[in-house]
Protein backbone atom coordinates (compact mmCIF):
# COMPACT_ATOMS: atom_id res chain seq x y z
CA UNK A 1 0.00 0.00 0.00
CA UNK A 2 2.86 2.32 0.86
CA UNK A 3 4.47 1.62 -2.53
CA UNK A 4 1.22 2.43 -4.33
CA UNK A 5 0.95 5.75 -2.51
CA UNK A 6 4.54 6.59 -3.39
CA UNK A 7 3.92 5.85 -7.06
CA UNK A 8 0.79 7.99 -7.07
CA UNK A 9 2.62 10.83 -5.31
CA UNK A 10 5.43 10.66 -7.87
CA UNK A 11 2.91 10.80 -10.72
CA UNK A 12 1.17 13.76 -9.12
CA UNK A 13 4.44 15.70 -8.96
CA UNK A 14 4.95 15.55 -12.72
CA UNK A 15 4.50 18.89 -14.45
CA UNK A 16 1.89 19.33 -17.15
CA UNK A 17 4.25 18.65 -20.04
CA UNK A 18 5.78 15.53 -18.47
CA UNK A 19 2.33 14.24 -17.57
CA UNK A 20 1.10 14.72 -21.13
CA UNK A 21 4.16 12.97 -22.60
CA UNK A 22 3.81 10.10 -20.11
CA UNK A 23 0.14 9.67 -20.99
CA UNK A 24 0.90 9.70 -24.74
CA UNK A 25 3.66 7.09 -24.38
CA UNK A 26 1.50 4.92 -22.11
CA UNK A 27 -1.51 4.84 -24.42
CA UNK A 28 0.60 4.38 -27.57
CA UNK A 29 2.70 1.60 -26.02
CA UNK A 30 -0.31 -0.26 -24.61
CA UNK A 31 -2.27 0.05 -27.88
CA UNK A 32 0.61 -1.35 -29.92
CA UNK A 33 1.47 -4.09 -27.43
CA UNK A 34 -2.05 -5.50 -27.23
CA UNK A 35 -2.15 -5.51 -31.03
CA UNK A 36 1.11 -7.52 -31.09
CA UNK A 37 0.10 -9.91 -28.28
CA UNK A 38 -3.48 -10.47 -29.47
CA UNK A 39 -3.52 -9.96 -33.28
CA UNK A 40 -6.58 -12.16 -33.80
CA UNK A 41 -8.64 -10.24 -31.22
CA UNK A 42 -7.32 -6.76 -31.94
CA UNK A 43 -7.17 -6.32 -35.70
CA UNK A 44 -5.93 -2.69 -35.59
CA UNK A 45 -3.99 -0.38 -33.32
CA UNK A 46 -7.13 1.78 -32.98
CA UNK A 47 -9.00 -1.17 -31.47
CA UNK A 48 -6.07 -1.54 -29.10
CA UNK A 49 -6.28 2.14 -28.25
CA UNK A 50 -10.01 1.83 -27.55
CA UNK A 51 -9.38 -1.15 -25.24
CA UNK A 52 -6.56 0.72 -23.47
CA UNK A 53 -8.75 3.79 -22.78
CA UNK A 54 -11.70 1.69 -21.57
CA UNK A 55 -9.46 -0.49 -19.39
CA UNK A 56 -7.35 2.32 -17.94
CA UNK A 57 -10.44 4.29 -17.00
CA UNK A 58 -11.90 1.11 -15.38
CA UNK A 59 -15.08 1.46 -17.49
CA UNK A 60 -14.72 -2.06 -18.89
CA UNK A 61 -17.30 -2.34 -21.66
CA UNK A 62 -16.17 -5.89 -22.43
CA UNK A 63 -16.41 -5.55 -26.21
CA UNK A 64 -12.64 -6.17 -26.47
CA UNK A 65 -10.60 -8.20 -24.00
CA UNK A 66 -7.37 -10.25 -24.05
CA UNK A 67 -7.55 -14.05 -24.13
CA UNK A 68 -3.90 -15.00 -23.62
CA UNK A 69 -1.85 -14.83 -20.45
CA UNK A 70 0.55 -12.16 -21.84
CA UNK A 71 -2.47 -10.10 -22.93
CA UNK A 72 -4.07 -10.45 -19.49
CA UNK A 73 -0.84 -9.41 -17.78
CA UNK A 74 -0.74 -6.36 -20.04
CA UNK A 75 -4.33 -5.69 -18.99
CA UNK A 76 -3.29 -5.72 -15.32
CA UNK A 77 -0.48 -3.29 -16.16
CA UNK A 78 -2.90 -1.00 -18.02
CA UNK A 79 -5.40 -1.02 -15.14
CA UNK A 80 -2.94 -0.05 -12.41
CA UNK A 81 -0.81 2.30 -14.48
CA UNK A 82 -3.89 3.99 -15.92
CA UNK A 83 -5.32 4.36 -12.43
CA UNK A 84 -2.30 6.35 -11.31
CA UNK A 85 -1.89 8.27 -14.56
CA UNK A 86 -5.53 9.29 -14.98
CA UNK A 87 -5.75 10.10 -11.27
CA UNK A 88 -2.73 12.39 -11.61
CA UNK A 89 -4.21 14.07 -14.70
CA UNK A 90 -7.57 14.66 -13.00
CA UNK A 91 -5.78 15.96 -9.92
CA UNK A 92 -3.66 18.34 -11.99
CA UNK A 93 -6.71 19.64 -13.87
CA UNK A 94 -8.58 20.15 -10.60
CA UNK A 95 -5.58 21.94 -9.15
CA UNK A 96 -5.40 24.28 -12.14
CA UNK A 97 -9.12 25.04 -11.94
CA UNK A 98 -8.86 25.87 -8.23
CA UNK A 99 -5.76 27.97 -8.88
CA UNK A 100 -7.56 29.85 -11.65
CA UNK A 101 -10.58 30.42 -9.41
CA UNK A 102 -8.35 31.64 -6.58
CA UNK A 103 -6.46 33.98 -8.91
CA UNK A 104 -9.74 35.42 -10.20
CA UNK A 105 -11.01 35.94 -6.66
CA UNK A 106 -7.81 37.75 -5.74
CA UNK A 107 -8.05 39.99 -8.81
CA UNK A 108 -4.86 38.76 -10.50
CA UNK A 109 -6.41 37.68 -13.81
CA UNK A 110 -6.68 40.22 -16.66
CA UNK A 111 -10.05 40.88 -18.23
CA UNK A 112 -10.29 39.63 -21.83
CA UNK A 113 -13.53 41.08 -23.26
CA UNK A 114 -14.60 44.61 -24.25
CA UNK A 115 -17.48 47.11 -24.19
CA UNK A 116 -17.80 46.59 -20.44
CA UNK A 117 -18.34 48.90 -17.49
CA UNK A 118 -15.34 49.73 -15.30
CA UNK A 119 -15.78 50.84 -11.69
CA UNK A 120 -12.92 52.23 -9.63
CA UNK A 121 -13.27 52.16 -5.85
CA UNK A 122 -15.48 49.90 -3.76
CA UNK A 123 -17.95 50.67 -1.03
CA UNK A 124 -20.78 48.50 0.23
CA UNK A 125 -23.27 51.33 -0.09
CA UNK A 126 -22.57 53.02 -3.42
CA UNK A 127 -20.46 50.62 -5.46
CA UNK A 128 -22.50 47.51 -4.70
CA UNK A 129 -25.75 49.26 -5.62
CA UNK A 130 -24.19 50.51 -8.86
CA UNK A 131 -22.89 47.05 -9.80
CA UNK A 132 -26.23 45.41 -9.12
CA UNK A 133 -28.08 48.06 -11.12
CA UNK A 134 -25.73 47.74 -14.11
CA UNK A 135 -25.90 43.95 -14.14
CA UNK A 136 -29.67 44.00 -13.95
CA UNK A 137 -30.27 46.85 -16.39
CA UNK A 138 -27.76 45.73 -19.04
CA UNK A 139 -27.60 41.91 -19.26
CA UNK A 140 -25.34 42.07 -22.33
CA UNK A 141 -22.31 43.66 -20.63
CA UNK A 142 -19.90 42.77 -17.84
CA UNK A 143 -18.80 44.92 -14.91
CA UNK A 144 -15.11 45.17 -13.96
CA UNK A 145 -14.02 46.56 -10.60
CA UNK A 146 -10.56 48.01 -9.90
CA UNK A 147 -9.59 48.24 -6.24
CA UNK A 148 -6.89 47.19 -3.76
CA UNK A 149 -9.00 44.72 -1.77
CA UNK A 150 -7.46 41.32 -1.01
CA UNK A 151 -10.45 39.47 -2.49
CA UNK A 152 -13.36 40.21 -4.81
CA UNK A 153 -16.13 41.87 -2.77
CA UNK A 154 -18.91 40.70 -5.08
CA UNK A 155 -19.75 37.45 -6.85
CA UNK A 156 -21.52 37.22 -10.20
CA UNK A 157 -20.93 35.51 -13.55
CA UNK A 158 -20.56 38.90 -15.27
CA UNK A 159 -18.49 40.55 -12.54
CA UNK A 160 -14.69 40.61 -12.78
CA UNK A 161 -12.28 41.96 -10.16
CA UNK A 162 -8.87 43.48 -10.91
CA UNK A 163 -6.62 44.17 -7.94
CA UNK A 164 -4.17 47.04 -8.25
CA UNK A 165 -3.43 50.74 -8.28
CA UNK A 166 -5.82 52.52 -10.68
CA UNK A 167 -3.16 55.14 -11.44
CA UNK A 168 -0.82 52.50 -12.90
CA UNK A 169 -1.03 51.68 -16.61
CA UNK A 170 -0.50 47.99 -15.86
CA UNK A 171 -3.68 47.87 -13.77
CA UNK A 172 -5.70 49.82 -16.35
CA UNK A 173 -4.49 47.45 -19.06
CA UNK A 174 -5.58 44.39 -17.03
CA UNK A 175 -9.08 45.88 -16.85
CA UNK A 176 -8.99 46.78 -20.58
CA UNK A 177 -10.06 50.31 -19.75
CA UNK A 178 -9.31 51.45 -23.31
CA UNK A 179 -11.95 49.00 -24.59
CA UNK A 180 -14.59 49.80 -21.98
CA UNK A 181 -17.98 51.40 -22.53
CA UNK A 182 -17.28 53.86 -19.73
CA UNK A 183 -15.40 54.26 -16.47
CA UNK A 184 -17.01 55.24 -13.16
CA UNK A 185 -14.65 56.68 -10.53
CA UNK A 186 -16.03 56.81 -7.00
CA UNK A 187 -14.76 59.21 -4.34
CA UNK A 188 -12.48 57.44 -1.83
CA UNK A 189 -14.32 55.93 1.12
CA UNK A 190 -13.48 57.26 4.58
CA UNK A 191 -11.70 60.42 3.38
CA UNK A 192 -13.36 63.38 5.13
CA UNK A 193 -11.19 66.10 3.64
CA UNK A 194 -12.78 67.19 0.31
CA UNK A 195 -9.42 68.42 -0.98
CA UNK A 196 -7.72 65.06 -0.42
CA UNK A 197 -10.70 63.06 -1.66
CA UNK A 198 -11.07 65.00 -4.91
CA UNK A 199 -7.28 65.12 -5.27
CA UNK A 200 -7.08 61.31 -5.31
CA UNK A 201 -9.97 61.11 -7.76
CA UNK A 202 -8.34 63.71 -10.01
CA UNK A 203 -5.08 61.74 -10.13
CA UNK A 204 -6.98 58.61 -11.19
CA UNK A 205 -8.94 60.52 -13.85
CA UNK A 206 -5.74 62.08 -15.20
CA UNK A 207 -4.04 58.68 -15.31
CA UNK A 208 -6.93 57.24 -17.30
CA UNK A 209 -6.82 60.15 -19.74
CA UNK A 210 -3.06 59.72 -20.19
CA UNK A 211 -3.43 55.95 -20.57
CA UNK A 212 -6.19 56.40 -23.12
CA UNK A 213 -4.01 58.61 -25.30
CA UNK A 214 -1.08 56.20 -25.24
CA UNK A 215 -2.80 52.79 -25.28
CA UNK A 216 -6.13 53.21 -27.01
CA UNK A 217 -5.48 51.57 -30.36
CA UNK A 218 -9.20 51.76 -31.15
CA UNK A 219 -8.93 55.51 -31.51
CA UNK A 220 -11.87 56.27 -29.25
CA UNK A 221 -12.03 58.34 -26.09
CA UNK A 222 -12.54 56.76 -22.69
CA UNK A 223 -15.84 58.04 -21.34
CA UNK A 224 -15.41 58.86 -17.64
CA UNK A 225 -18.00 59.55 -14.95
CA UNK A 226 -16.53 60.93 -11.72
CA UNK A 227 -17.95 61.39 -8.23
CA UNK A 228 -16.59 64.56 -6.63
CA UNK A 229 -17.05 65.80 -3.09
CA UNK A 230 -16.83 69.56 -3.55
CA UNK A 231 -18.57 71.41 -6.39
CA UNK A 232 -15.84 74.05 -6.58
CA UNK A 233 -13.36 71.37 -7.71
CA UNK A 234 -15.34 70.57 -10.84
CA UNK A 235 -13.37 73.00 -12.99
CA UNK A 236 -10.13 71.19 -12.10
CA UNK A 237 -11.45 67.96 -13.61
CA UNK A 238 -12.08 69.63 -16.96
CA UNK A 239 -8.35 69.35 -17.73
CA UNK A 240 -8.62 65.55 -17.37
CA UNK A 241 -11.40 65.50 -20.00
CA UNK A 242 -13.92 64.04 -17.55
CA UNK A 243 -17.27 63.64 -19.32
CA UNK A 244 -19.69 63.68 -16.40
CA UNK A 245 -19.62 64.80 -12.76
CA UNK A 246 -21.75 63.56 -9.88
CA UNK A 247 -21.58 65.56 -6.68
CA UNK A 248 -21.39 63.31 -3.65
CA UNK A 249 -24.17 63.98 -1.12
CA UNK A 250 -25.49 66.94 -3.11
CA UNK A 251 -27.95 64.82 -5.08
CA UNK A 252 -29.41 63.57 -1.80
CA UNK A 253 -29.69 67.11 -0.47
CA UNK A 254 -31.47 68.29 -3.63
CA UNK A 255 -33.83 65.33 -3.54
CA UNK A 256 -34.74 66.03 0.10
CA UNK A 257 -35.39 69.69 -0.73
CA UNK A 258 -37.51 68.83 -3.78
CA UNK A 259 -39.51 66.31 -1.76
CA UNK A 260 -40.22 68.97 0.85
CA UNK A 261 -41.31 71.50 -1.76
CA UNK A 262 -43.27 69.02 -3.89
CA UNK A 263 -44.49 66.10 -1.82
CA UNK A 264 -44.09 62.76 -3.54
CA UNK A 265 -41.59 64.03 -6.12
CA UNK A 266 -38.83 61.84 -4.67
CA UNK A 267 -40.67 58.78 -6.02
CA UNK A 268 -40.31 60.16 -9.54
CA UNK A 269 -36.55 60.47 -9.09
CA UNK A 270 -36.36 56.97 -7.62
CA UNK A 271 -38.14 55.52 -10.65
CA UNK A 272 -35.62 57.16 -12.97
CA UNK A 273 -32.70 55.94 -10.87
CA UNK A 274 -33.81 52.31 -10.80
CA UNK A 275 -35.35 49.95 -13.35
CA UNK A 276 -37.30 48.03 -10.70
CA UNK A 277 -40.31 50.36 -11.10
CA UNK A 278 -41.03 49.56 -14.76
CA UNK A 279 -40.57 52.99 -16.32
CA UNK A 280 -36.92 53.85 -16.85
CA UNK A 281 -34.63 56.33 -18.58
CA UNK A 282 -33.28 54.94 -21.87
CA UNK A 283 -31.12 56.19 -24.73
CA UNK A 284 -31.96 55.72 -28.42
CA UNK A 285 -30.23 56.70 -31.65
CA UNK A 286 -31.98 59.14 -34.03
CA UNK A 287 -33.79 57.50 -36.94
CA UNK A 288 -32.76 58.55 -40.43
CA UNK A 289 -36.17 59.90 -41.44
CA UNK A 290 -36.47 62.22 -38.42
CA UNK A 291 -35.80 65.77 -39.60
CA UNK A 292 -36.92 67.70 -36.50
CA UNK A 293 -37.32 67.10 -32.78
CA UNK A 294 -41.08 67.30 -33.34
CA UNK A 295 -41.09 64.34 -35.73
CA UNK A 296 -39.10 62.28 -33.26
CA UNK A 297 -41.34 63.37 -30.39
CA UNK A 298 -44.59 62.50 -32.18
CA UNK A 299 -43.43 59.12 -33.50
CA UNK A 300 -42.06 58.06 -30.11
CA UNK A 301 -45.27 59.23 -28.44
CA UNK A 302 -47.28 56.96 -30.75
CA UNK A 303 -45.02 54.07 -29.72
CA UNK A 304 -45.59 54.73 -26.01
CA UNK A 305 -42.40 56.60 -25.07
CA UNK A 306 -41.75 60.12 -23.80
CA UNK A 307 -38.88 61.98 -25.46
CA UNK A 308 -37.42 64.22 -22.76
CA UNK A 309 -33.86 65.23 -23.68
CA UNK A 310 -31.04 65.46 -26.19
CA UNK A 311 -27.90 64.83 -24.17
CA UNK A 312 -28.27 67.22 -21.18
CA UNK A 313 -30.76 69.50 -22.89
CA UNK A 314 -34.16 69.02 -21.20
CA UNK A 315 -35.80 71.84 -23.15
CA UNK A 316 -36.44 70.13 -26.48
CA UNK A 317 -40.21 70.38 -25.91
CA UNK A 318 -39.78 74.09 -26.76
CA UNK A 319 -37.77 73.43 -29.92
CA UNK A 320 -39.87 70.82 -31.70
CA UNK A 321 -39.56 72.71 -34.99
CA UNK A 322 -35.77 72.81 -34.85
CA UNK A 323 -33.65 70.39 -36.94
CA UNK A 324 -32.55 67.21 -35.25
CA UNK A 325 -28.72 67.06 -35.41
CA UNK A 326 -27.08 63.83 -36.54
CA UNK A 327 -24.98 63.73 -33.37
CA UNK A 328 -28.07 63.87 -31.13
CA UNK A 329 -28.27 61.48 -28.18
CA UNK A 330 -31.94 61.15 -27.35
CA UNK A 331 -33.24 60.08 -23.95
CA UNK A 332 -36.73 58.68 -23.49
CA UNK A 333 -38.82 57.31 -20.61
CA UNK A 334 -40.61 54.00 -21.20
CA UNK A 335 -40.91 50.43 -19.93
CA UNK A 336 -38.92 47.39 -21.03
CA UNK A 337 -41.38 46.09 -23.64
CA UNK A 338 -41.75 49.50 -25.28
CA UNK A 339 -37.99 50.00 -25.38
CA UNK A 340 -37.48 46.58 -26.98
CA UNK A 341 -40.11 47.37 -29.62
CA UNK A 342 -38.57 50.78 -30.36
CA UNK A 343 -35.13 49.24 -30.87
CA UNK A 344 -36.58 46.58 -33.18
CA UNK A 345 -38.34 49.23 -35.27
CA UNK A 346 -35.31 51.47 -35.78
Amino acid sequence: MHLILKIYAAASRLNGKSLAVSAFVFFLFSSCMIRILEPAKFESVFQGFWWTVVTASTVGYGDYYPETVPGMLLGVFVIFTGLFLIGAIVGRITEQILKLKRSKGEGRLPYAKEDHYVLIGWSEEKSRATVEELLQSDPSRDVVLIDRLAHAPFSHDRFHYVQGDPTMFETLAKARVERSRNVIIFAPVGETDPLKADGQTLIIATSIEHYGRSANAAGRDIYTIVEIVKAAHEQNFAYANVDEFILSQQSTSHMMAKSSLHKGSSQLFMQLLSDSYGEDLREIAPREHWRTYGEAYEELKQEGANLIADRKDLGIIRKLDEPLPKEARLFIICDDSTYARIRDDK
